[in-house]
């Protein structure tokens, strides 16, 4: 059996239709290629979707990311705490704006950051606080809320992963001042190519947010820019295309959540899956090895067999050859378990359409490997 790790034209199949129909109306001028119908509709549909009142549909993940933290006056000097295990582009966003890095460990058993450690990191220098909803397991946002409510900071959420992620019924999306999506096509909610979005329930950061995506332009009068901004519109195709597919995100997180528990009941003392909170919409399977000296071999192990893996992420942030010592901070202890992390984990294949026989096929495999 072969089992491969992104199945796109299964997952982009049940949406073929729907695309040549906006290809069409793109083409014919029936709707307008810059801002048309298919944005405004998506932006609506999502805002309801997770509850917020404001959506802002964009370029990219990490666009969303930089033009949040640029909408809330970040700047050089500026301190923004993040977690010390996360895609670089949680760094990035931060980075790319002139402001310092602050890492923050995680928890060991989903690698979210520890809200019980956020609070010994803040200075007078600290402006907000990035949490990742990573693989699609939720942060303690009642915490991290309280924490910036104590110490008057912003709170961006990265929910690049979190599509359809809930907590006591409230999505991802409405738990922070602003929370920041990505719509990449290995997503949940992922469109044809890159796409991100904005979500807010405060109607002069949307305005500001709007701006920024347009060559921070006024909406009274567009020949006027009242904002540095920069061109982060979302793309019309990839509207249509998502319009379609958020229609099936429940069905899609629910076929994960199937597949999720197939790997967590077969986990053992020599691989574990991390722990998917109740409300997880999971993007990523990722288990930690107890020996990270075996994973190369593992990883080959499971290639014979037709199993494609992949490994997020393979380098800590922190470790990144870019990176000068002056633009993050992070203490020796929280550095050695970011590459702990790193060295010990692995991803096996998941989507909502993967089947149980494949995924009983990947664990299988891996027991067998440990036998």
């Amino acid at each position: 059996m072969e089992v491969r790790f992104f199945k796109q034209e299964l997952i982009n199949k049940p949406y073929k239709e729907s695309i040549k129909k906006a290809i069409d109306e793109l083409i014919s001028g029936s709707s307008n290629i810059i801002n048309g119908k298919f944005s405004i509709k998506f932006e609506k549909l999502f805002c309801n979707y997770v509850g917020a009142k404001y959506c802002s549909f964009l370029s990219n993940g990490l666009d969303a990311l930089s033009i949040s933290l640029k909408a809330i006056g970040i700047k050089e000097g500026d301190e923004v705490i993040v977690p010390s295990h996360t895609f670089i582009a949680t760094w990035l966003a931060v980075l790319n704006l002139g402001a310092k890095v602050i890492a923050v460990p995680v928890k060991e058993s989903n690698f979210l950051i520890d809200e019980e450690r956020i609070e010994a990191y803040i200075t007078k220098k600290t402006k907000c606080i990035i949490p990742v909803h990573l693989y699609g397991n939720i942060a303690n946002m009642k915490k991290i809320n309280d924490i910036a409510l104590k110490h008057k900071l912003f709170v961006i959420d990265d929910a690049a992963q979190a599509h359809g992620s809930d907590i006591n019924g409230k999505r991802v999306g409405s738990l922070a001042d602003i929370t920041c999506f990505s719509f990449y096509p290995t997503k949940n909610l992922g469109a044809l190519g890159e796409s991100g979005g904005i979500t807010t329930n405060d109607q002069s950061l949307i305005n500001k947010i709007k701006s920024l995506r347009n060559y921070g332009r006024s909406s009274l009068d567009f020949s006027q820019s009242i904002l540095q901004g920069g061109n982060f519109k979302g793309d019309e195709l990839q509207a249509a295309f998502l319009i379609e597919k958020l229609s099936n995100l429940q069905v899609i997180k629910e076929k994960r959540r199937n597949l999720i528990s197939i790997y967590q009941n077969c986990s053992n003392k020599n691989w574990k899956l991390i722990d998917y909170c109740s409300g997880a919409s999971p993007n990523l399977a990722v288990i930690k090895l107890k020996d990270f000296n075996l994973r190369s071999r593992l990883i080959d192990f499971l290639m014979e067999r037709s199993i494609q893996t992949s490994i997020h992420y393979k380098i800590p942030c922190h470790k990144q050859t870019f990176l000068n010592q002056n633009q993050f901070f992070i203490n020796d202890e929280d550095a050695m378990q970011a590459i702990d992390i790193s060295r010990r984990i692995l991803t096996l294949p998941i989507s909502e359409v993967h089947t149980v026989e494949e995924i009983k096929y990947v664990s299988d495999a891996l027991n067998e490997f440990y036998c």
